[in-house]
Parts: C-alpha cells; structure tokens; sequence
C-alpha cells in the first residue's frame, strides 16, 4: 500500500509572511480540488489530510464517499496550530507541527511503513511514474 500525507492551512493567520494566497475561500477550494485528484487520479491507497486553522471542512469531509467509490481510504485529521510559533518561526513550524499530529492521532498511518509527504495545495503531475 501506498500512504500519502497532505499537510494544509486553509485559513492561515494574518502574521505568517511570504503567502502567495491567503485567502481562505481559494485555498479551502484547491485543496477540495487537489484532494479529489488525489482519488481519482492515483494509484495512492491511503491519504491523509490534515488542517491546522480549524477551518470548517464539511465540503473536504463529503469526499468520504468519493474515495469509497475508489477503493481508497481518506482520513481527514483538523487541529488548532499554535500560531503564535508560526508566526515567530515561520511556515516551516506549523509543517512540522501538522506532521507532529499526523504522527501521533493517524489511524491509516499505524498500518504504513512510510508515506510521501506534500503540501496539499499542490498537485504532482506525474507522481503515478514517482509512487509505485
């Protein structure tokens, strides 16, 4: 099995420098995008999204029966970054503290030796030639 990890922040706090987008309503709806790619276009088995602003996300959460119809599995992990550290340290942080959370509350990834990693906004067009 393949398991691919998608890290976002969909609605990212007014002190975190150097976004080309911050506005909410545009990432919430690439990572929609993105993520039903990620079922429909894949050989990944296993994806696992995980949000750090507790933007509200029943639109991401419908993809449920998406992925079912593809034989995939998805699970969608949320939490509160600490933005305070974010902003402080930079994007970097809130990355290594959504991965902390994915690492520590995954269900799908205690079953996975490794797992890809990518920004969930971004799309990988040839990643069925880099993940077998």
């Amino acid at each position: 099995m393949t398991c691919i990890v998608l890290t976002g922040t969909i609605a990212p706090s007014q002190g975190i420098s150097h976004l080309s987008i911050s506005d909410p309503v545009e990432r919430y709806t690439q990572y929609i995008g993105n993520i039903c790619k990620w079922i429909t276009q894949t050989h990944i088995d296993n994806i696992i999204f995980c949000e750090n602003s507790a933007y509200p996300i029943s639109m991401i959460e419908s993809l449920q029966s998406l992925a079912d119809f593809y034989g995939k599995k998805l699970e969608i992990l949320q939490f509160v970054g600490d933005t305070k550290k974010a902003i402080k340290l930079g994007r970097g942080y809130g990355e290594q503290e959504i991965l902390d959370y994915v690492m520590q509350h995954s269900q799908l990834l205690k079953h996975e030796s490794g797992f890809y990693k990518l920004t969930g906004r971004y799309w990988v067009n040839n990643i069925n030639d880099i993940v077998y």
